[in-house]
């Protein structure tokens, strides 16, 4: 088994909740016809995956079928992260029930594995949660050690890549120094101060690590699909206390932990993400008289999560013989809103292997969510805003415009009369992750390299992040910019050398590059599978450059695709090109990249 460096990654009160209605298993009857439901699938997981929980949550006969349903055909040294966080429960279920199986020694060791790493991480968090007590400061454990802290036999059975603990946002400047005083530092760079990061609405939290390399996640609001400033204020007064690394701390009420946990399963993992079903059921049989079913309903319904809720208890309830409330499915069903069973149709599935249609709606669902006030407005009231983001204008007409032209696939022609490029120059464009500030125009005459991770302020648009992996920077989306700086550039021609690569692969074998100028053609690169590219060599006029002081080179990606979604790699960025080293100079200046030349 491959194991990673760090292991991180209230109108309801006539009581109709009270007695326990267990949906059917997997048949319901329409018409005197049988017709099975795939509750999984709605959750994202497989059939492998649903062995794998019935293994470890099941009983005797039960639990044996099914994992040896699981193991066929796998080994046990190359099996699944998210499978691997699992066997510890599966080890424990399969030793009490007195099945014996040749895999059990190796998930004992895992077991002891995972106890090892979570008790280290404990420690390690064990000054800040002291710290914090000292202070004050009320913080709610969240996820794997909310669980911990609430079922005190699970330091063993439940893997932790990091610990989640939330703070009230009206202190969080004042944890951030306490932090920052104890060695922890942001793992990633924050748009803002630490003043500031509560108004932050794209992000619940923000991880912090120790010189050791230790995770912790530092929330001010529990759930990142949830943007609005202060509606956490029912999770923190019904919190319950608890202990953790023997520090006092608080963990949420059974039903806001279910809700939080099913609400966590949405996102992509990048590994089988099945412990949410796990941690799922250990709260409903544990708190079978303390789960609040009239809350978990009130606030999934409040917080647009109905439908979202229906299908996780849903299969809790089909696949694996929870005791959840038939009623509970049934109100969830009807009062969940078109934009909720809209939402829980994009975001299925793995999101790395979506086209741009998909990509795109899920980005709208995500900024809708992230807004304090439009999650409580009609989604069209979120549609203009949306694209004023995306498409990287202020006004509607310019909403209209690059609309039109990104729906017409970005002719040469309106480009020219839209002026694209300009246009975008002016409004400032996005930059790319991890190049904050503003874009700084890079110099006429010197070489761009943008190899082994090098940081650019002169990239806009769709550009990776400076990754020395990538051996330069891909482009990824369908547009992506390099502004120059030609106010003092003589009236003459410019040559631009571009050193670069295409992402093509058997499956995708050819690609189109075209190059703009000041939203001016001057070029079109060419890639083929298979085929080394020679060093890119092609000329701008200088009418491309005029009187302007700036020159915004654009290169525009024909079809992106992501390695992912062509079953050629993990990597679901939309990739393009792959820019190593760029010059522009002058005609007849000299030549700055090492690599024979063609003009395009």
């Amino acid at each position: 088994m491959t194991w990673p460096a760090t292991i991180k990654h209230p109108h309801y009160a006539d009581g109709r909740y009270g007695a326990y209605h267990l949906v059917a298993m997997d048949q319901r009857v329409v018409n005197n016809r049988p017709r099975v439901i795939d509750a999984a699938s709605r959750v994202g997981l497989t059939a492998k995956d649903v062995h794998l929980l019935r293994a470890a949550l099941l009983d005797g006969p039960a639990a044996a079928s099914a994992f040896a349903a699981w193991r066929q055909g796998l080994d046990i040294d190359d099996i699944d992260y998210g499978w691997s966080r699992l066997l510890p429960l599966v080890q424990r279920n399969l030793a009490r029930s007195g099945i014996d199986d040749p895999w059990l020694p190796r998930m004992q060791g895992i077991r002891r594995l995972y106890w090892v790493r979570n008790l280290t991480l404990l420690h390690r968090v064990r000054p800040v949660l002291a710290a914090l007590a000292a202070a004050g400061i009320p913080v709610i454990l969240l996820k794997g050690a909310g669980i911990t802290a609430s079922f005190r036999d699970s330091v063993d059975l439940r893997p932790m890549d990091d610990v989640d603990i939330m703070v009230p946002p009206d202190r969080l400047a004042q944890v951030v120094d306490m932090m920052a005083t104890l060695g922890w530092r942001p793992k990633e760079t924050p748009p803002c101060s630490a003043a500031e990061m509560a108004a932050l609405t794209h992000t619940a939290g923000w991880p912090f690590v120790d010189p050791d390399g230790t995770e912790l996640d530092l929330h001010w609001r529990a759930l990142n699909l949830d943007g609005r400033i202060g509606n956490d204020l029912g999770f923190w007064q019904r919190a319950t206390p608890a202990r953790l690394a023997g520090q006092q701390a608080l963990v949420l009420a059974p039903a806001d932990q279910l809700l939080h946990v099913c609400v966590h399963a949405v996102a992509w993992a990048g590994f089988s993400n099945l412990r949410w079903a796990a941690d799922a059921a250990q709260i409903i049989r544990a708190s079978q008289d303390r789960l609040d079913w009239a809350t978990l309903c009130a606030e999934a319904r409040r917080r647009g999560f109905a439908m979202l809720m229906h299908d996780c208890l849903g299969f809790l309830a089909s696949d694996l013989s929870l005791p959840v409330p038939r009623a509970v499915l049934r109100d969830l069903r009807r009062e969940a809103r078109f934009t909720e069973r809209l939402e829980v149709r994009i975001n299925r599935g793995n999101p790395l292997t979506r086209g741009m249609p998909q990509r795109l709606a899920a980005k709208f669902v995500a900024f809708r969510r992230a807004d304090p006030d439009l999650p409580d407005r009609p989604w069209q009231r979120a549609v203009m805003p949306f694209l004023r983001q995306v498409l990287e204008t202020r006004s509607r007409a310019g909403v209209l415009g690059l609309g039109l032209f990104h729906l017409l696939r970005r002719p040469d022609w309106l480009r020219r009369a839209l002026r694209v490029d300009c246009r975008l120059r002016r409004s400032g464009s996005h930059r790319p992750p991890g190049d904050p500030g503003p874009a700084v125009p890079a110099s006429l005459g010197a070489t761009l390299d943008l190899m082994d991770g090098a940081p650019a302020a002169c990239l806009r648009g769709w550009w990776s992040g400076a990754d020395a992996r990538d051996g330069g920077r891909w482009t990824t989306g369908p547009e992506a910019r390099i502004l120059w700086d030609v106010a003092s550039a003589p009236h003459v021609d410019l040559i631009c050398e571009l050193d670069a690569d295409g992402f093509v692969a058997d499956q995708h074998p050819r690609l189109a590059v075209r190059v703009f100028a000041n939203d001016r053609r001057v070029a079109t690169l060419r890639f083929v599978h298979g085929q080394t590219p020679p060093l890119h060599r092609f000329t701008i006029p200088c009418s491309a450059v005029a009187s302007a002081a700036e020159l915004c080179l654009c290169f525009d990606i024909r079809h992106p695709h992501s390695p992912a979604s062509l079953g050629v790699g993990a990597d679901g960025r939309l990739l393009g090109l792959l820019v190593r080293r760029v010059k522009l100079a002058p005609r007849g200046g000299p030549s700055g990249v090492a690599r024979g030349s063609n003009d395009a």
